[in-house]
């Protein structure tokens, strides 16, 4: 990287930084007096069973052994109810509608208590979201602003945001399914620390003020653990995706944060380069551990890069730049018309077979055709290209031109009967279909 974009990295990351800080700083603040609200209400819930259950200040287990009266099984039922209308895409997490019809008194007020931390979940959830596609969109436009497309290139719903935003990067999870993985765990604590002070004989207030500082404790921990790191892992993935789809840039370095809390895992890959292509959080990009805040720095393409990459693409697409090597691409175009026609059909029939691989999967059914379609057009033109036997190659550009997409769609729902979906369908499951006569001819079967 140039000094000058160096420094201009340098100064901007910077401004995201604290800016990240602060809203950071102000979700937190925001989070911890929701949680107090909720800390209260748990403590109104308890009180509620001490008056109607309590002995002399205390609970006495054996009355909570008892059936749930009809009163508050009713009022159970309706809690879920509430809850599934609320957040209808969260209603497979409550407990089977028949079993709370055989709750005890104890076992109704845990349930009272799952309740209370799927709703705080749905909270976080919708609060989480907003945060990180925000900040997701900030540190990809401050890729792109680099790039030359502008401060406001990628907006919160794009799909590379929504992307970033919904990997599952750690331990195969994404940050969706921690709050959930967070809630539950949680409820079982608090349902466990209600059983073992009753047990013990607790009175109301010192089971109300040990449940309040579990809940709200653990509460902020974890919010604050998994947005700190998530943000690490948003900033850093977002703003590398700009350089990743640009097939210019192939490696970045490790910039490790010396704040004086860096670790000595980050200080050691600190100004290591790696491929882009290989970045992995947790082993060589951030964030290597909860709490890091560490970044990259992009490493800059020469112009012979730059200008073969362009050449490139304009010849065979976007697609192919993206999906070879810069090796592959540079011995592409220097090796043109020197491959016998086994060599060129072994080269084709390597990189076909890769072509599910290369697909952006996240994409719709359609837009995955389509890019299937173009990597297989560009790699067999690859191939002709390369063939020493250009007269042979003449001949297959008369008998077996590339199609436009439109035309081999046209071409699948009249010869196979297809819908337009269908056809779509099908070109994308046969995108590495190749003709086994030709195969046969050079003895590759």
């Amino acid at each position: 990287m140039t000094q000058n974009n160096q420094d201009y990295w340098n100064d901007r990351k910077q401004q995201f930084s604290a800016s990240l800080a602060k809203d950071e700083k102000r979700l937190f603040s925001k989070l911890a007096a929701y949680y107090e609200r909720e800390a209260a209400a748990l403590e109104k819930q308890i009180a509620a069973y001490y008056t109607q259950y309590g002995e002399g200040n205390v609970l006495a287990y054996r009355q909570l052994l008892q059936s749930l009266n009809d009163a508050d099984t009713q009022l159970l039922m309706q809690d879920m109810e509430t809850f599934a209308e609320k957040y209808p895409e969260y209603a497979d997490l409550l407990p089977v509608r028949e079993s709370i019809y055989k709750l005890n008194r104890l076992e109704g007020l845990q349930t009272s208590v799952l309740l209370q931390q799927l709703e705080i979940g749905a909270v976080e959830q919708e609060q989480l979201t907003a945060f990180f596609l925000k900040q997701a969109a900030r540190y990809a436009n401050f890729s792109a602003e680099l790039l030359g497309f502008g401060e406001q290139f990628y907006r919160i719903d794009s799909d590379m945001v929504k992307k970033a935003v919904g990997n599952s990067w750690c331990e195969g999870k994404n940050f969706s399914e921690r709050i959930w993985d967070n809630r539950q765990k949680l409820a079982r604590t608090l349902q466990t620390e209600v059983v073992n002070g009753i047990i013990r004989g607790e009175d109301y207030h010192t089971l109300a003020g040990n449940l309040r500082q579990k809940f709200t404790n653990v509460s902020r921990k974890q919010a604050e653990r998994l947005v700190y790191t998530e943000d690490t892992y948003l900033s850093c993935e977002a703003a590398i995706t700009p350089f990743a789809n640009d097939p210019s840039f192939t490696q970045y370095r490790f910039a490790c944060t010396h704040d004086g809390n860096a670790c000595d895992i980050c200080k050691a890959l600190d100004s290591e380069a790696f491929p882009i292509k290989e970045r992995t959080p947790g082993t060589n990009f951030p964030p290597m551990h909860p709490w890091c805040r560490c970044f990259f720095e992009i490493v800059e393409p020469d112009l012979e890069t730059l200008r073969r990459n362009e050449e490139f693409k304009q010849k065979y697409g976007e697609y192919a730049c993206n999906a070879l090597t810069e090796k592959e691409k540079y011995d592409i175009l220097k090796n043109k018309e020197s491959l016998s026609n086994l060599d060129a059909r072994k080269w084709y029939l390597a990189h076909d077979e890769k072509i599910p691989d290369l697909i952006d999967k996240s994409g719709s059914i359609e837009k995955q055709a389509r890019q299937a379609f173009e990597l297989r057009n560009s790699f067999r033109t690859i191939t002709r290209d390369m063939m020493k036997d250009q007269e042979t190659r003449k001949e297959l550009d008369k008998s077996d031109p590339n199609k436009t997409f439109e035309e081999l769609l046209e071409s699948k729902m009249r010869r196979k009967g297809l819908t337009r979906e269908e056809a779509i369908a099908d070109i994308l499951r046969t995108a590495t279909k190749t003709r086994s006569s030709v195969n046969k001819k050079l003895g590759l079967e």
